[in-house]
Order: C-alpha cells, then sequence, then structure tokens
C-alpha cells in the first residue's frame, strides 16, 4: 500500500519515480506470483477480502495525488491551469462514492448460492473451467508433513558428560544435559556430531 502512496502522491512532482516503481511493480509480480503459487498456504487464503480496502486506499491515494497536482499548478502556473483540474478532482470522488454505495455492497452481501449458481451457468453454457484446473497448486503444500532428510538416529541429541549444568539455561546454544530434540528436527550438535 505504501508504494501505491509514493506512487500516485510523488511521481506528480518527480516524474522517474514512475520508472522506479514501474521497476518495482514487475518484480513483485514475479516474486509474489511464485510465492503465492508454490509457497503460502492456501488455508490462510481470504478470497480477496483484501481488496476492498486496497482500492478504498489506492482511490484515496488518486484523490491526494490530483490535489498535490491541483496545489502545485496553482503555485507554479498561476490561477489559469489548477481550476482545469477540478472536473477530474470532482469526478475521481463521485466514483469513489460510486464504488462505496453500488459496489462493496454488492460485494457484502452477494451470497456464494449465487456464486455457485452463475459457475454452474457458465459451465453449461460450454465455459472451458479446465483451463484453471491445478492453476493454484502449492508445491510446498503437496506433501503437508514432509520429513527432514536426516537419518533418525541423528534427530536426537546425545547426552554431554561435560555439562553438569541441571538448569535450563542454554544462553550460549549449547544443548543441555539429557535433554532431546524434536523429532523432526536435527540439531547442530548432532549434524556435527554425525559429520
Amino acid at each position: 500500500m505504501l508504494f501505491f502512496m509514493i506512487l500516485f502522491v510523488y511521481s506528480v512532482m518527480s516524474p522517474i519515480t514512475s520508472f522506479v516503481m514501474a521497476f518495482a511493480f514487475t518484480a513483485f509480480a514475479v516474486v509474489y506470483k511464485i510465492q503465492y503459487a508454490s509457497v503460502y498456504d492456501p488455508s490462510h487464503d481470504t478470497g480477496g477480502q483484501l481488496w476492498a480496502r486496497a482500492i478504498r486506499f489506492i482511490i484515496a491515494c488518486v484523490v491526494i495525488a490530483e490535489f498535490t497536482v491541483m496545489t502545485v499548478m496553482a503555485i507554479k502556473e498561476g490561477a489559469v491551469v489548477s481550476p482545469l483540474m477540478l472536473p477530474l478532482f470532482i469526478g475521481t470522488i463521485l466514483f469513489w462514492m460510486y464504488l462505496e454505495q453500488r459496489h462493496f455492497s454488492a460485494a457484502s452481501f452477494l451470497s456464494v448460492k449465487t456464486c455457485a449458481l452463475i459457475d454452474q451457468e457458465r459451465l453449461n453454457k460450454g465455459f472451458n473451467a479446465e483451463v484453471w484446473e491445478g492453476a493454484y497448486n502449492p508445491i510446498a503444500m503437496r506433501h503437508r508433513f514432509a520429513e527432514p532428510e536426516v537419518p533418525l538416529g541423528l534427530r536426537e541429541l546425545p547426552p554431554c558428560a561435560d555439562d553438569g549444568a541441571d538448569s535450563d539455561d542454554t544462553s550460549r546454544g549449547e544443548p543441555v544435559a539429557g535433554k532431546t530434540g524434536s523429532s523432526t528436527e536435527p540439531t547442530t550438535a548432532a549434524l556435527n556430531a554425525g559429520a
């Protein structure tokens, strides 16, 4: 969201900001598409609920940017050019009001049954849904309980004979005598002992 604010507001003052942000958004598109498709757990997916907040924020940024343009033009160009931006400014605010009254209320109360019926009608009319089959198939989530590639014998800490401390003080990262590690995660001491 911060990038939208920077793009819309500061591109008025410095046009090079548009090129920098175009590069940033291109890089974000590549990285986040890979992360969303392969890394993130889909159980946290909200189904696009963030978009309503994002579009409100983007339109607020556009209003601020247009006001900034009008102010800069009023300061630099005089009082003739600045009023020419007023129809755009008013139109943007009216569009924002239209979205708040029509779009967001419909999006908030549209039932899943209605969406399912629309999807069924599209399938009956010949819509090819196979294109989207497996499109959201994260590689990291295919095997939920993946075991590490560590032999079972190295997964527990060996007892340390030279450590006589009975407390749980592991301030230097050293294992406490008699304590065992997780059955699924190897420890550095166990890995070093095996190497």
